[in-house]
């Protein structure tokens, strides 16, 4: 009886430590996303990331997602997209904490990572009807059929695998010796130097995390990362009215291929919603 009352308490408990921050980081995303676009409190955000050395257009990108991430975090349903909300979210604030480190503001980088942990909290404690969990495809009837249907989907997943995890760890690797190539195009964006190291990190760990078995929903946030970064790229070259079509080939190919990876990632990569 104890025991019940104990589990029905604990329940309520993290239900509503789960809304408390759940509210707060939606809110934060929604309100900061309209700050970032400049519709409120016009010029603060341009001028903390002038400060940080980030072109004036980074954080109209980021105000769009934050928007869209704040809403797929409070509606009911979608878990994958609750899943890479969460991820993106994540990248965002944890970047912004390394970002002030870079720049030797440590209080600020604090404050950035007690924003971090906000959504990880959420996300920890988010029920099983906002949460993605192990789970196996449906099979086909016909062993025959499952056979066929398993190596072409397998062939099909390594070959994209590979083509985007090569390009991604040589760029992360490139990006972390800040290989002038490489200097050269994130400054010619306005992006700062300290920004490869950050990214170049994010890539290599995500392309581990991709390749070893195991860790699913790692997994998933490290294609969430992949796909925010080149989407954010190819935005970044369309803003910054690039004229050399090559600029947009890059992250455009390279974001094609990490959905279809993700598309064909067999069922021991995978994770599904709990009620399937």
């Amino acid at each position: 009886m104890n025991g019940n009352t104990s589990s029905t308490t604990g329940s309520k408990v993290r239900i509503v430590f789960y809304w408390i921050t759940t509210i707060g980081i939606a809110w934060e995303l929604m309100f900061g996303g309209l700050w970032d676009l400049d519709i409120l409190n016009k010029g603060y955000v341009q001028k903390v990331m002038a400060d940080l050395g980030y072109p004036y257009y980074m954080p109209y990108i980021f105000g769009t997602w934050k928007i869209l991430a704040g809403i797929a975090i409070l509606v009911p349903g979608f878990p994958r997209l609750k899943e890479w909300a969460y991820a993106g979210v994540f990248f965002v604030f944890s970047g912004a904490c390394f970002s002030h480190l870079f720049m030797g503001e440590t209080s600020l980088a604090i404050q950035a990572l007690i924003f971090t942990s906000i959504p990880i909290v959420s996300w920890a404690l988010r029920p099983a009807s906002r949460r993605l969990a192990a789970g196996q495809d449906s099979e086909p009837k016909h062993p025959e059929e499952k056979v066929k249907q398993s190596r072409g989907k397998l062939i099909t997943y390594w070959i994209f695998t590979a083509l985007f995890t090569i390009g991604m760890l040589q760029s992360g690797i490139f990006a972390v010796l800040r290989n002038k190539q490489w200097v050269d195009l994130v400054t010619n964006l306005g992006y700062p130097v300290y920004f490869l190291t950050i990214l170049g990190t994010w890539k290599i760990l995500g392309v581990i995390a991709v390749l070893v078995p195991r860790f699913k929903l790692l997994k998933e946030w490290a294609y969430a990362g992949f796909f925010f970064a080149m989407t954010g790229a190819f935005a970044s070259h369309l803003i910054h009215h690039d004229q050399d079509i090559k600029a947009f080939l890059g992250p455009g190919f390279q974001a094609l291929f990490i959905i279809l990876s993700w598309y064909f990632r067999p069922a021991n990569r995978k994770v599904t919603t709990v009620a399937q």
